[in-house]
């Protein structure tokens, strides 16, 4: 599938989406998650013999299309100050590091923290465990082993669905 059909699947997944083409590496990453999403909720139904409530679905991913962290200027105040102290712990502490990239929850926009409002929680409940407060997960680049980081967050493999949050010649993103 080209990345124009990938973008039509998109728009029919996420009718009400203001996303236009434009099939950047986070873009392609952020539809094939929404096209998921909205598969896995399809199927989840129908093995349930449930009706597949599209205004649920559209609220679900119009929230984490909308939540996504793509930058660090792009998010909320109180996640740039958590995110830049965290970076600035993985930059001091270890040799060679030339990429940060956000992953997991934060980047796809499903996560929980002390701000996720109540109406939040009871769309994002429809796919994920809402009890529980979501961690910063990170991929690195420039480093082989990060086996002695004793940081507050995760240090992942590269995913792809990531967003680059800092670069050794330009800082923050």
């Amino acid at each position: 599938m080209n990345t124009k059909e990938l973008f039509d699947r998109f728009k029919k997944a996420c009718p009400n989406s203001k996303a236009t083409f434009d099939p950047t590496p986070s873009n392609i990453a952020s539809w094939k998650m929404h096209i998921a999403n909205t598969t896995k909720y399809k199927r989840f139904a129908e093995a349930n013999h449930l009706v597949v409530d599209k205004d649920k679905l559209k609220s679900f991913n119009d929230l984490i299309y909308s939540r996504r962290i793509t930058s660090i200027g792009g998010s909320p105040q109180y996640i740039q100050d958590k995110l830049k102290a965290r970076v600035e712990f993985i930059i001091n502490n270890y040799d060679f590091v030339y990429e940060i990239y956000i992953e997991g929850s934060y980047a796809k926009g499903y996560y929980i923290d002390d701000q996720t409002t109540a109406g939040e929680k009871a769309i994002l409940s429809l796919f994920i465990d809402t009890t529980k407060i979501s961690d910063f997960d990170f991929s690195v680049n420039g480093i082989n082993s990060l086996n002695n980081y004793n940081g507050e967050d995760d240090i992942v493999p590269r995913t792809g669905s990531g967003s680059l949050i800092w670069q050794v010649d330009k800082g923050f993103i």
